[in-house]
């Protein structure tokens, strides 16, 4: 009896921390994808400060950061459409 409690004990403490790892792991994968897009979005804007062609710093989004082409043409877009609201 002691040993099924023991053991009901074990498990229950088992899930918590893989629980807690879970949402540990989660909040990392939020924080790494959040400074990938931050760097994605700063690189476009540099390119566009540097008046470099549109059609390259597309190219160059999906060469350097391995974007599909409606992600880059997309984040491209709207660093066009921040520079435009900020000028």
């Amino acid at each position: 009896m002691l040993q099924n409690i023991s053991d009901g004990f074990e498990k229950f403490f088992c899930e918590i921390r893989d629980e807690i790892r879970q949402r540990h792991s989660e909040i990392i994968d939020d924080y790494v994808l959040d400074e990938r897009i931050r760097g994605i979005e700063n690189t476009s804007l540099a390119l566009c400060e540097a008046k470099v062609e549109d059609e390259v710093i597309v190219f160059l989004l999906i060469k350097y950061w391995d974007l599909r082409p409606s992600e880059a043409k997309e984040i491209f877009q709207e660093t066009k459409r921040l520079l435009d609201i900020n000028r």
